[in-house]
């Protein structure tokens, strides 16, 4: 098969988490003996085509007032960001360019990830040429631009505003094949009337490759005091303070080490590191899986925004590391079995802190099950098998031509 992967940003340009997972599946879809090319953006006045790990990569000029990564422009001011957000909903300025790439290259399906920059015109000119192609939802930037999260708050529904400025993606996308990276995804967009009439309507989980890293661990051993772990953006919304305010404040916690990877805006990191010093608490910055998960005894996923899947939990459990996570978007997902960990009600002031407690009396049980809880990761989010669910479902679409 000849597939077009289409996404905001390809490698080097990295926005998050998304990045790494289309160069994944791309590459293990290549892998399998099909032909892929990817198309994306630049902030270049001109198309520019590379060649990277032996994949073609068409990067096309943006065609609106900026290129949306903030980690290689200034952030612009917000009068700005509403007015791009605006040109957004529907622009066609790139149809034409879009349209002699799919041409030329014909592919048999193609895969459309974050489409920001693009905008939900691509799905009109994918119809105009009759290409088969499924929408992946990685978040809710369909439903709200800034996914539910609104000034440090989390909206609990889809406000006016929104149901406005996306109207055009709810009807445009009744006849869009749809795949989500969770249950909870997917069906918060089913929920709203969102692809009402697709032909196919699937969940496949993303996943992460890993190799003989995630057999190392020292902390097997049972006398060792627990150690706790977050992993990710240190960002508000990702309930970093809930957990910090536990083993800073928390007579029993204060005598249990809690490490911190990762990083975030410059003065939201400073404020972390002054109000919670503490000589249990240790900022490691931005560090390795192969360095985190095997010097931690479980990883702590205190989110409170609703999450579209949760792959520091998901990475955690391939290293048979339990994990804490909250009841937030599909979080709760990941810890189907109680075997690997549980989940915490975040409406519940206390029950993060009971959890923690629960984890403790149940250290020896965690650490004997290590390996279920590695083969539980590896049979529902491993690599080889989200390739094969990838490649049956891009075959599925090929037929519908």
């Amino acid at each position: 098969m000849k597939i077009l992967f289409v996404n905001v940003f390809y490698k080097p340009f990295i926005g998050g988490g998304v990045e790494i997972t289309l160069e994944n599946l791309v590459k293990g879809i290549k892998k399998l003996g099909n032909e892929v090319k990817i198309l994306t953006l630049t902030n270049e006045k001109k198309i520019v085509y590379e060649n990277i790990d032996d994949i073609e990569v068409i990067r096309i000029p943006i065609k609106n007032l900026y290129f949306p990564n903030f980690k290689i422009i200034k952030r612009p001011s917000d009068f700005k960001i509403k007015m791009w957000l605006l040109f957004d909903i529907y622009n066609p300025l790139n149809n034409k360019i879009i349209e002699n790439v799919i041409r030329e290259y014909s592919p048999d399906v193609v895969s459309l990830h974050n489409l920001q920059g693009f905008s939900i015109a691509l799905w009109d000119v994918l119809k105009k040429l009759n290409y088969p192609f499924v929408q992946v939802l990685h978040d809710q930037y369909f439903l709200c631009p800034a996914n539910f999260v609104r000034g440090g708050n989390i909206c609990k529904k889809q406000c006016f505003q929104c149901k406005v400025l996306r109207y055009p993606h709810k009807i445009k996308s009744k006849n869009i094949n749809v795949v989500g990276i969770s249950n909870f995804i997917l069906n918060k967009f089913l929920s709203y009337g969102y692809f009402s009439d697709a032909s196919v309507k699937k969940v496949i989980y993303n996943s992460r490759i890993f190799g003989n890293e995630i057999y190392l661990n020292a902390r097997r051993k049972k006398e060792n005091k627990i150690i706790y772990g977050y992993i990710g953006t240190l960002i508000k919304y990702k309930g970093i303070e809930n957990l910090l305010k536990i083993f800073k404040y928390d007579s029993f916690f204060k005598k249990r080490q809690l490490l911190v990877a990762g990083s975030g805006e410059k003065n939201y990191m400073n404020y972390l590191k002054n109000k919670y010093k503490s000589d249990n608490i240790i900022f490691l910055g931005r560090v390795s899986q192969k360095y985190f998960f095997p010097n931690v005894d479980v990883t702590v996923v205190p989110s409170i925004v609703e999450e579209g899947l949760g792959m520091s939990a998901i990475e955690s459990l391939m290293f048979g590391k339990p994990v804490i996570v909250s009841n937030r978007g599909a979080l709760p997902e990941i810890v189907s079995d109680n075997k690997v960990g549980y989940v915490f009600d975040i409406y519940d002031n206390n029950d993060l802190t009971k959890k923690l407690m629960t984890f403790e009396k149940n250290i020896s049980y965690f650490k004997e099950q290590e390996n279920y809880i590695r083969n539980y990761a590896l049979q529902n989010f491993g690599y080889e098998n989200w390739i094969r669910k990838w490649v049956t479902t891009y075959k599925e679409l090929a037929r519908l031509k």
